[in-house]
């Protein structure tokens, strides 16, 4: 006599194994999902990086350009008439000091508060000769766009 076995019989064990398999996924796409999205929605405040860069042109179109500020409101890519920013601009040497302002000087009262909406505020010098120095201070607000 021939004995036919069931297939029946091999599907509940892998059914039984399978299920931890399919929970252990779930679990682990839903971890991956909450770590991604907490990471990707937190805004990060970006102000200080653009403050250093603007600096940098700042001085770099000073060293090409002199002095101007025509010339260096066109190398920013500025015309004035931007609120979110200012720039304090100061060339001392012995004999004169020559100052540039650009934006809202307004926003310059608001680098000492430590709480709430506040600018970003960044003051550097540039020695360039024994007589020559470059002040910069630069305040960027922005708050829209890059918090």
């Amino acid at each position: 006599m021939i004995k036919i076995k069931s297939k029946k019989a091999g599907i509940m064990p892998k059914a039984v194994t399978f299920l931890p398999k399919f929970f252990l996924l779930v679990i682990f796409l839903f971890f991956l999902t909450g770590l991604l999205s907490s990471f990707y929605s937190r805004q990060y405040d970006v102000r200080a990086i653009e403050s250093s860069l603007v600096t940098k042109e700042l001085v770099d179109c000073y060293l090409k350009n002199g002095f101007d500020k025509t010339k260096i409101m066109s190398c920013l890519g500025v015309d004035g008439s931007e609120n979110d920013f200012y720039i304090n601009m100061k060339l001392e040497n012995f004999e004169k000091t020559k100052e540039i302002k650009i934006g809202r000087e307004f926003l310059s009262s608001l680098c000492g508060i430590k709480r709430g909406n506040v600018p970003s505020c960044l003051k550097e010098e540039f020695i360039f000769n024994e007589n020559e120095k470059l002040k910069v201070f630069l305040v960027i607000l922005k708050l829209e766009k890059n918090v």
